[in-house]
């Protein structure tokens, strides 16, 4: 057991005992059944914090111990329920605080050896739990009762308290098991496709987890959408709004892949289909990005230009101009700004006026990259001078500048929530950095080549790079640590991305191919092939 100190409606609550090596999700379980006294319906709906306004702590991440202290937010009613249950064991001896070790030993409802659960030796509605069915609940947690015996548990306590049968009517139990259920529907027909409980689901990009669809492709995308507006992978529930009984919509979309060549032509695929060419630019293109929201596909070529089309008919709108070759494109969320590397220079264009609104200056050499964060608050760019630094857009300044690679820095990409960055380096290197302390958090040698790219998926969880070693990999986006390399073009490959669920991603190669691959097989599922030189670049049309 170790101690606890909590902030709850700006009140502190300290040296409150909880098991040891508790986690997040394990205490908030705890404190629905009763951990401080009274069972407190709906805790699985409280957000847990290491600081007042810091990030969301994971379910699976450790308790904070004291000196540190657990800011505790929530829905009103869940938090008042807490209060006063801490409120009462802090300041007078409450006859109903339980040691969850002790009073499991005392009062025969499980035994435990080394941590473990063996037996449930008393029946209940639901039948036993034994040793073999809390292990099949994975090794993290195996070392803690399972749904199926804290709800024998709570059932045990609860009617000792308050009499046999005042179980049966109990609402609170199912608040607790489900917290918040989700339906999840089709948009079109309305069908019921999964119901999940918020417990279960960390971001969006776990509704996916909830589909019973069996013809879910790699090359299929589910797309949510809740009250009218898309909701995005790396978001959380919790911050959206959702409650329970709520429905989410679902639209299944086959994935569109919009490639670019040095032959000088912008493609649009459908499957092996190449359903759209554009107009060609001689000179060659040498990056795009797309907009499904705007409805814009943008490409820059070396003859100093970008030039604009309607992503659903091909439809050239328009076409900027700038004083030296454009080596990056990216668009805005939104689709509306326009972020270009120019020289040692990037820009911001609006994309319908073609009005330069932003110009950012600071870097000694070449710029190679510039991408924007998910809110279109911030820039960070990469060059040839080895730095990477990032930008404010309401200022037009430069917020610090992060240094470690020993060679041209070749992209660098903001993490969805805009916390970390991800850069790669011709030193063969991959960094993780933090934005706000501008620290290097982790680096990787990463490939046997130059790297090229590096992107985050759409949930933040996973980095893929590609490499002038002919492969692109697949990363952990917190420890670095490679999961799968792609391997198959014949040249290098020269840029990947993922598709918006992170089941597909896309390359391009110097050998003229680009292949999308299953990341959960990792096989390659087709080859686009059309294009008459090298492929500069790829993306899946669903930003």
């Amino acid at each position: 057991m170790h101690t606890l100190h909590i902030v709850l409606s700006s009140q502190e609550y300290s040296n409150l005992t909880v098991p040891e090596a508790c986690t997040v999700g394990q205490w908030r379980h705890l404190v629905a059944i009763g951990l401080f006294g009274d069972p407190v319906p709906g805790a699985a709906r409280l957000h847990c914090r290491t600081e007042e306004c810091g990030a969301l702590l994971e379910p699976h991440v450790p308790l904070p111990i004291p000196p540190d202290q657990l800011y505790v937010t929530g829905p009103a009613p869940v938090v008042c329920a807490l209060e006063e249950q801490l409120w009462r064991i802090t300041t007078s001896p409450h006859p109903k605080r339980r040691n969850l070790e002790d009073q499991v030993r005392k009062r025969d409802v499980v035994t435990q050896t080394d941590k473990h659960v063996e037996q449930f030796s008393r029946g209940s509605r639901h039948g036993t739990c034994s040793q073999q069915d809390n292990h099949e609940r994975g090794s993290e947690s195996s070392a803690w009762l399972s749904e199926t015996c804290w709800q024998n548990v709570a059932s045990h306590w609860w009617q000792e308290d308050y009499g046999s049968g005042a179980w049966e009517g109990a609402e609170w139990w199912d608040e607790w098991a489900y917290a918040c259920r989700i339906q999840l529907r089709s948009a079109l027909t309305g069908e019921v496709l999964g119901i999940m409980s918020s417990q279960d689901i960390d971001t969006v990009a776990d509704m996916t987890k909830g589909l019973t669809k069996k013809d879910m492709s790699p090359t299929v995308n589910a797309r949510f959408v809740y009250k009218g507006r898309r909701l995005f992978y790396h978001e959380r529930p919790a911050e959206l709004g959702l409650n329970h009984g709520d429905s989410v919509d679902v639209v299944y979309q086959t994935c569109v892949i919009i490639t670019s060549s040095v032959d000088g032509t912008v493609k649009q695929w459908a499957g092996n289909d190449c359903t759209i060419t554009l107009s060609a630019q001689p000179a060659g293109v040498l990056s795009l990005d797309c907009s499904l929201s705007a409805n814009v596909v943008v490409a820059s070529s070396s003859d100093k230009t970008v030039r604009v089309w309607r992503l659903s008919s091909g439809e050239f709108l328009q076409q900027f101009s700038a004083f030296a070759a454009i080596s990056m494109v990216s668009l805005s969320t939104s689709g509306l700004l326009l972020l270009v590397t120019c020289g040692d220079v990037a820009l911001v264009w609006h994309v319908e006026t073609g009005e330069c609104v932003i110009r950012l200056e600071g870097h000694m050499d070449r710029l190679y990259s510039a991408a924007w964060s998910y809110d279109s608050s911030l820039i960070v760019t990469a060059s040839a001078d080895t730095s990477v630094k990032i930008w404010n857009t309401t200022i037009s300044g430069c917020l610090g500048t992060l240094v470690g690679h020993k060679g041209v820095v070749r992209m660098a990409k903001f993490s969805p929530d805009g916390e970390r960055v991800a850069s790669c380096s011709w030193d063969r290197s991959l960094k993780l950095w933090d934005v706000n302390s501008g620290t290097c958090l982790a680096s990787v040698h990463a490939h046997a080549g130059d790297v090229l790219c590096v992107n985050f998926s759409h949930d933040g969880r996973k980095l893929l790079t590609s490499s002038e070693d002919g492969s692109a990999k697949l990363w952990c986006a917190t420890s670095l640590s490679r999961l799968y390399m792609f391997s198959g073009h014949t040249c290098s490959v020269r840029a990947a991305s993922f598709s918006q669920d992170g089941r597909a991603i896309v390359t391009c190669s110097s050998d003229g191919k680009a292949k999308v691959w299953d990341t959960g097989a990792g096989e390659c599922t087709l080859t686009l092939v059309g294009h008459s030189d090298k492929v500069t670049c790829a993306v899946f049309a669903d930003k």
